[in-house]
């Protein structure tokens, strides 16, 4: 189903522009898709990272590596399509996107997207790949915590929940570091978040989650109520 692959390398100026931010992504963004395949980002972001990575999300994109250093973004990007939005917010990052054949549209739509790293002076750096010391702490995304409790549009809290259901449904290793962290620690990384009680009692009925992981989720909620 793979219709083409696309690889784009270029060191180009850009003017940055940008206010204070909380979190990964800031507070001065704009991202949405007002229609399939069609996006608009505009504001200022302290990391282009957090804009991708919510941008895939939304879309429903497979974010397969994100190796770039990152860097903040000032963008004015308007219901353009959203492999355009992607070149663009990219212009400084070599990367690969994968067009894919949507049956139900009828359409190409961007399957994948893979950023290998960023051009300075010429010269391919990739982000460093020292990994962080495993505490054995479970931990989400900054911008999947964002999207999950603090987005203004109900869809995509509900995708971003269903994102964090399927990493523990998955992954071994992180059910059992969510089973395993306090549910005191976990209640602590969303407290921050008014909404983020009321989105996890709506998670305990997600048809995949065991009788262990609905009694963490209370346990997480009722440690919300004591913050």
């Amino acid at each position: 189903m793979l219709a083409s692959l696309l690889v784009v390398g270029v060191a180009v100026a850009v003017p940055m522009l940008w206010r204070a931010a909380e979190a990964e992504i800031g507070t001065d963004i704009e991202i949405a898709l007002p229609r399939p395949g069609v996006a608009t980002v505009r504001g200022h972001a302290l990391s282009l990272r957090g804009v991708i990575e919510d941008l895939c999300l939304r879309a429903g994109v497979d974010l397969q590596a994100y190796d770039a250093p990152d860097r903040p973004i000032a963008a004015t990007y308007d219901e353009q399509p959203l492999s355009e939005v992607l070149r663009r917010l990219l212009q400084r990052e070599s990367f690969l996107i994968g067009i894919t054949h949507d049956a139900e549209a009828g359409q190409p739509r961007v399957g994948w997207l893979r950023v290998l790293g960023a051009y300075e002076d010429g010269t391919l750096r990739r982000a460093s790949a020292a990994p962080a010391r495993d505490d054995g702490v479970f931990r989400l995304p900054p911008t999947l915590l964002h999207a999950a409790f603090a987005s203004p549009d109900p869809a995509t809290r509900q995708q971003a929940l269903e994102g964090i259901a399927q990493r523990i449904l998955s992954d071994q290793s992180e059910r059992r570091r969510f089973l395993d962290t306090e549910a005191r620690l976990i209640a602590e990384a969303v407290a921050g978040f008014p909404g983020a009680a009321a989105s996890l009692q709506a998670m305990e009925s997600h048809p995949g989650l065991d009788d262990a992981l609905r009694a963490q989720i209370a346990a997480v909620v009722a440690a919300l109520g004591r913050e």
